[in-house]
């Protein structure tokens, strides 16, 4: 990709400094900020809804980081690539700051480094379910997602039975969430989000929306009923099948298969249905957030 987006001289005034002197009050840094973001379909429309707002970029930089008080240019440079790769539009970014002030025999100081997604963000999968009112359920929690994370990806849709002859049937997807939470708040928010979306956690024959850390990383985990990665993925073709939509090569610990390898010991049951009509509904959701 070629295409760029820029910011160009950014002032911040932040506590930025190693010494408690430095940072006993705030001090101006000059920011750069360059997006390789797709430019073709906001151009091809002329319409902000296809562009990535460069504004809104500038106001959670200057609203997130100004208060904040830290000691090094560096930590300074991923705060600002996290923020702006939040954004799904953006693939990589180019961050330059410079301390104007910092050394009098230098016009400036600073840093300068370009990040991914992957080098800034913990890769994670999640599995989402309901059977109440699914699609929008689903819809809802799809945009939800996005407060914990960027989210890339979602798989195929899953129509299945009820693990254990329930008599409602379930309709699953996964999401590929890239977060920059740790793992046990991952974890506190998916809850959070599932009881603002109508969850009862008492009641297991109605599940109006169902969000399950899968995966974080590379990270194994275990904490009462809850293990990473996700038993279940072993012994549910529909989970198994949605996380390997979404990552086919990726290799959970203590497995040397990939996903798309452990799906495919399911290839020859029927208990998982493709809901196309669905998909492609919450596919347009993702596009448009």
């Amino acid at each position: 990709m070629t295409d760029v987006l820029f910011i160009e001289g950014l002032r911040l005034n932040t506590r930025i400094g190693i010494s408690e002197r430095e940072r006993s009050k705030p001090q101006e840094v000059v920011v750069d900020v360059t997006m390789h973001v797709d430019l073709m379909a906001a151009a091809v429309s002329d319409s902000i809804d296809d562009a990535l707002d460069y504004g809104a970029v500038i106001r959670d930089i200057q609203g997130e980081l100004e208060p904040l008080e830290r000691k090094t240019v560096e930590r300074l440079a991923l705060d600002i690539a996290r923020i702006v790769l939040r954004r799904k539009r953006c693939a990589r970014v180019d961050v330059r700051i410079t301390k104007p002030t910092a050394h009098p025999g230098a016009r400036g100081v600073g840093c300068a480094w370009t990040r991914t997604p992957a080098e800034v963000f913990t890769p994670t999968l999640i599995g989402m379910g309901s059977n109440h009112d699914a699609a929008a359920q689903l819809e809802a929690a799809l945009r939800a997602l996005s407060s914990v994370g960027r989210v890339d990806r979602i798989s195929r849709v899953y129509r299945s039975d009820a693990v254990g002859g329930g008599p409602m049937p379930y309709v699953n997807l996964a999401a590929l969430v890239w977060t920059e939470h740790e793992l046990p708040t991952m974890r506190a928010k998916l809850k959070e989000l599932e009881a603002r979306l109508g969850r009862d956690p008492a009641r297991t024959d109605l599940v109006p929306i169902d969000l399950d850390l899968c995966a974080y990383g590379d990270r194994s985990w275990q904490d009462g009923e809850f293990v990473l990665p996700d038993p279940d993925i072993a012994t549910r073709a529909y989970l198994a099948r949605s996380l390997a939509d979404i990552a086919p090569e990726r290799r959970l610990p203590g497995d040397p298969r990939t996903l798309r390898e452990r799906a495919a010991a399911f290839a020859a049951t029927v208990d998982a249905v493709i809901d196309r009509t669905l998909h492609a509904r919450l596919e347009a959701v993702l596009h448009a957030s």
